[in-house]
């Protein structure tokens, strides 16, 4: 089956979609041949993050702007997947959330098993800061092993119960085995 069209986020706002996906003729209906080689892409040029709260219930608030690519090549059973998601002077409020960050860039990016973050920055509370980096390994879509280094300047915590603080310093967050662990 060859797929092309368009994703709509908004009135003025989405991207592109293209690919090819392998379907196997059964005796009554279609399956789709997870050996077989299979291409899907996705684009979504740099518009309105205003739009994601149209589309996941995760973000309450948006503003800014963002971009992101994504494409899966190989075949169902063994995908690799690539893709990239840029922020561009973003401000968001994840759902359930008090924190809202604000002037954020980031790029991130996703090379089959591995998310960079290549860089993030951004501003969050009344005059509080954080920029980042790191790597994140999946297996079967969750994190196994990260190492991510975070700095934060006065930055607001208030979404946990009962606590305020404004917090300043480096947080390192990885993953260590232990006697194979």
């Amino acid at each position: 089956v060859m797929l092309r069209g368009n994703l709509s986020l908004g009135a003025d706002h989405g991207g592109e979609f293209a690919g090819r996906i392998p379907i196997d003729r059964e005796e009554w209906l279609y399956s789709i041949n997870a050996d077989r080689e299979v291409y899907l892409e996705l684009y979504k040029p740099s518009g309105p993050m205003k739009d994601l709260t149209e589309v996941t219930d995760l973000i309450a608030e948006a503003e800014g702007k963002f971009s992101a690519g994504f494409r899966l090549e190989g075949s169902i059973s063994d995908p690799v997947i690539l893709g990239d998601l840029k922020l561009e002077k973003g401000g968001f409020r994840p759902a359930g959330m008090e924190e809202r960050f604000r002037d954020v860039d980031a790029s991130v990016i996703l090379e089959d098993t591995l998310i960079t973050i290549r860089s993030l920055s951004g501003k969050e509370g009344k005059d509080g800061s954080f920029t980042g980096s790191g790597r994140i390994v999946l297996s079967g879509w969750r994190p196994v092993r990260y190492d991510v280094d975070l700095h934060v300047d006065r930055f607001l915590v208030a979404s946990i119960p009962d606590v305020i603080a404004i917090t300043s310093g480096d947080v390192h967050a990885g993953t260590e085995t232990i006697g194979g662990r």
